[in-house]
């Protein structure tokens, strides 16, 4: 043990010390027998002994503690070292396993780069079917320049060939900035020179500026550029590689799905689903403030042998709806439809001629009235709405049939490409299996393992029995393709648009007409009948680039006098609906207002219109009038404004239910005031009375303006 001899001297220290409280304990007069530090031992000392006696018993006490500490320290370290060689044991055992481990992950590793090196091979040999932009790490980003990929799923980036970046700049970058730091003293210059050589024997194509700036990087070192050299010179060619590259729009979203033959045929007839295979495309705006113009959509399908491995563009709407003009005339339906009309024709004719029998004649009619019906009703010519569906989702990219998708909103089209080079496709061969079909490069490795083989080589033969040309590889119609086979092509196409974002000229709104829904007068509406809002719906043209409409009084321009609505478009911006809230109601203090309409950015234009109101009437404040109805006959003034549409007033009490309802005499035509006549029965007390009116408008409507006179 490492402190044994240690703890050894400290338990003989303790020993001698306790033996020696022992002894001065004696030659106090103290037996060994008897506890020195007993209460009654030490009260039996002298005075001037007893504080000496109690500090040794104090002493011996902690000294007995410390014995106690002592072996309880040496069973301690004793434990702890049978815990050390058990620990030892086991740093042996775990020694040997982790050198088995790493002899275990030293074979792994060498199977992990025997299997990267397989791979590495398959990719090669998938090279010669495929365009290089293709294979993985190539298109990295995807650089489709400004084209938005369709996507659904991350993994499909790597699927994405594009129409690269131009070399000539990144190349150019880079060997201006090697001729440049050749000529700095001290420069080697033929590693300068072989490194112009190697980089102009490469092709930068196809790369992303990070690739463009690798693969410069390990040029140069091969070359034997200096470190910094070789760094300022892949810096300078990825520099030049990003900013050869297009901006692609990040406020737009882009997805597709194949429409099977079926549902094609159904659609759009079946001769443009038997050309055509008909991809939907759905294009998302989410810029709030600009439309998107698309210019192009194309697509592209790896299937090797025939099959489409670029982008292309669909085929114009024109030209697909030619096709199905084609199919009018010649499809099956039509055949029948006029063979079925042509018996007939000849059937009419033949029964003009003399001699023909009575049974033909009727049998002719029965044929024209009963089966050519019978035939059309069955066999319905649906070409008219199949053109329809045409021209309303084909894709098109002449400007009378552009395509705008709105601000934050998405617009759903058809792309259209020839289907016959996809019909020798790899999923349509024996031995393809989709279930190993995990990647791009994937869909010909069944049935492709050996590019030599038959079976591979998508080169005609001529058959001997009917002298034409055949191919090895197997040709199956679009219509007759399986679900999984059509699951296949979805997982090998890919979809492109592109387009730009534009903003509309601001024209400025016009106003032909405006409706309130409130009563008026001859135009004039109603102040007091007002409930709340003042809802008004406005026709004419461009209301979605008109946010308030405001009214300003005559020949007032003060924004303080001004009252503004807010402006609503659903849809169509020939018509909006205005409303003016009803604290703003109140405001309302002229009998006319002209209207302005107030775009986005504040700008005010005047709209030519009017809209004219009928005033609240108004009584003059109380205490100031006073009705006297003291002497007969009971008449008296009522003074106020706006009166000139108060065809009844009724006075309340206001503590009691007494009402006096004079008759409306000679109102003042200037709405100033009213002469009121009291019935003669009637006893008018002195009071404080409510005003209530009645009004002229066609529903005679009562109207409190909340308003009191005095009457003595």
């Amino acid at each position: 043990m490492t402190f044994s001899w240690r703890i050894g001297i400290c338990n003989v220290i303790v020993l001698l010390l306790g033996a020696c409280a022992l002894a001065v304990g004696e030659q106090q007069g103290q037996p060994s027998t008897v506890d020195a530090c007993s209460p009654q031992a030490i009260s039996a000392l002298r005075p001037a002994d007893q504080a000496n006696q109690q500090t040794i018993c104090e002493a011996t006490e902690h000294l007995k503690k410390a014995k106690e500490a002592l072996d309880g320290a040496i069973r301690d370290a004793q434990t702890a070292q049978r815990l050390n060689n058990d620990a030892a044991k086991e740093a042996g055992d775990a020694s040997t396993n982790a050198a088995a481990a790493s002899t275990g992950a030293a074979e792994a590793a060498k199977e992990t780069a025997a299997s990267q090196q397989k791979v590495a091979k398959a990719i090669d040999k998938a090279e010669v079917l495929l365009p290089k932009s293709a294979v993985p790490g190539n298109a990295v980003p995807p650089l489709l320049g400004d084209h938005v990929p369709c996507l659904m799923d991350k993994d499909e980036l790597y699927a994405l060939r594009g129409i690269g970046i131009d070399q000539d700049p990144a190349k150019t970058a880079a060997l201006e900035t090697a001729k440049e730091l050749s000529k700095s003293p001290g420069s080697d210059l033929s590693a300068y020179s072989t490194f112009t050589q190697n980089l102009t024997s490469i092709g930068l194509a196809n790369n992303s500026p990070e690739q463009v700036r690798s693969k410069t990087l390990a040029i140069a070192q091969v070359a034997g550029l200096p470190d910094a050299s070789a760094e300022q010179v892949s810096n300078a060619a990825a520099v030049a590689a990003a900013t050869t590259t297009y901006n692609r729009p990040t406020d737009l979203g882009c997805s597709m799905s194949i429409m099977p033959w079926k549902e094609a045929s159904k659609v759009f007839g079946r001769a443009v689903a038997n050309a055509f295979l008909a991809v939907q495309i759905v294009v998302r705006n989410m810029d709030p403030d600009h439309e998107y113009l698309l210019h192009d959509a194309e697509l592209a399908v790896d299937a090797y042998s025939s099959a489409i491995q670029r982008f292309q563009a669909g085929h114009e709407k024109e030209v697909v709806r030619g096709v199905s003009v084609w199919g009018q005339s010649y499809g099956r339906q039509a055949i029948a439809a006029h063979i079925v009309e042509g018996v007939g024709i000849l059937m009419g004719a033949v029964v003009g001629m003399p001699g023909i029998p009575a049974n033909f004649v009727n049998a002719t009619g029965a044929y024209q009235a009963g089966l050519v019906p019978t035939f059309n009703k069955l066999f319905p010519d649906l070409n008219t709405s199949n053109l329809n569906n045409l021209n309303d989702l084909a894709f098109s990219a002449q400007s009378n049939s552009r395509i705008v998708v709105p601000k934050g909103g998405a617009v759903p089209f058809v792309l259209f490409v020839p289907v016959q080079p996809l019909e020798e496709a790899c999923w349509l061969q024996p031995g393809y299996n989709f279930f190993k079909d995990d990647s791009f490069t994937t869909a010909c490795t069944a049935i492709c393992a050996d590019p030599k083989s038959e079976s591979c080589d998508p080169q005609p033969f001529a058959q001997s029995k009917s002298g034409k040309w055949k191919g090895n590889w197997k040709e199956i119609a679009f219509k007759d393709w399986t679900p999984i086979q059509l699951e296949a092509l979805q997982k090998h196409a890919y979809a492109a648009i592109a387009g730009q974002h534009f903003q509309a000229v601001a024209t400025a709104a016009t106003l032909k007409t405006i409706t309130c829904t409130s009563p008026d007068k001859s135009g004039a509406y109603y102040q007091a009948l007002i409930g709340g809002d003042l809802t008004c719906t406005l026709t004419g043209s461009d209301f979605d680039t008109m946010s308030k409409l405001r009214m300003r009084p005559p020949g007032d321009t003060q924004a303080a006098d001004a009252i503004d609505g807010t402006v609503t478009v659903s849809g169509d911006t020939s018509s909006a609906t205005a409303k003016i809230a009803a604290a703003d109601v109140k405001k309302i203090s002229q009998p006319t207002y002209n209207l302005f309409a107030v775009d986005k950015s504040g700008n005010e234009s005047n709209l030519n219109s009017t809209l004219s109101f009928v005033l609240s009437p108004t009584v003059t404040a109380s205490p100031s009038q006073t009705l006297d109805l003291t002497a007969k006959p009971f008449t008296a003034t009522l003074k106020g404004t706006n009166l000139q549409q108060v065809v009844k007033v009724t006075l309340k009490s206001t503590t009691t239910s007494d009402e006096i309802k004079p008759t409306v005499i000679h109102p003042d035509q200037t709405g100033t005031s009213i002469t009121l006549s009291v019935p003669a029965g009637s006893n008018p007390k002195a009071e404080t009375y409510n005003v209530l009116f009645v009004l002229d408008d066609a529903a005679s409507s009562p109207y409190d303006p909340k308003q009191t006179v005095k009457v003595k």
